[in-house]
């Protein structure tokens, strides 16, 4: 019974040699799976909804507000920031009268925001440019128009960027920003 208890003790003994290797084995273990760890909480990226906006737009308040209505684009970033502040969401707000820009900035935030609402003014009849842009966007972007296209002139019916849009608002003034940006706030798609 004694030497059944000695080599026991033996076969339990610690073997630096092989703990090490375990060690060694465990630390890799754990590196490579870093890699494909999950977020934080912390380390989670708050989220950006852009809103862009098209030639003219910049008028608004004097431009026939008798269509447009008499509120400035300062006002309807405002109503922007204030739908999106519950929802702990940023805006990226911004207007050009320039094609070429409004597609530079699609192209440098694509990647980086959570969604986008594009007003594309006059560039939503003619910019098929702006269309192939953004059928680059990865996320949903929502078009909006302050005026109902549909019921104006019949040239203003076509419509390029919705081809490739989530989807369309339009004809509820500033509520059609506000809509629009409430619907990608609260969307965790």
């Amino acid at each position: 019974m004694q030497g059944d208890a000695h080599e026991s003790e033996q076969k339990s003994a610690p073997d630096p040699s092989r703990d090490l290797a375990y060690s060694i084995r465990f630390n890799e273990l754990v590196r490579s799976l870093q890699r494909y760890r999950m977020p934080s909480q912390t380390s989670v990226q708050p989220r950006t909804v852009a809103v862009f906006n098209g030639p003219n737009l910049n008028l608004l308040g004097v431009r026939e507000p008798e269509k447009y209505g008499l509120r400035t684009l300062s006002e309807i970033e405002q109503a922007c920031r204030d739908v999106a502040a519950p929802f702990e969401v940023s805006i990226d707000f911004r207007q050009t009268n320039h094609e070429g820009v409004l597609i530079d900035w699609i192209q440098e935030v694509r990647e980086n925001i959570s969604g986008l609402v594009l007003n594309p003014a006059a560039l939503t009849h003619s910019s098929v440019a702006l269309m192939d842009a953004l059928a680059t966007v990865p996320v949903k972007v929502v078009v909006v128009h302050l005026t109902n296209i549909h019921r104006r002139e019949p040239f203003r019916a076509t419509d390029y960027p919705a081809k490739v849009s989530h989807g369309v608002i339009a004809g509820l003034g500033v509520g059609s920003y506000t809509a629009a940006v409430r619907y990608l706030a609260e969307d965790t798609d």
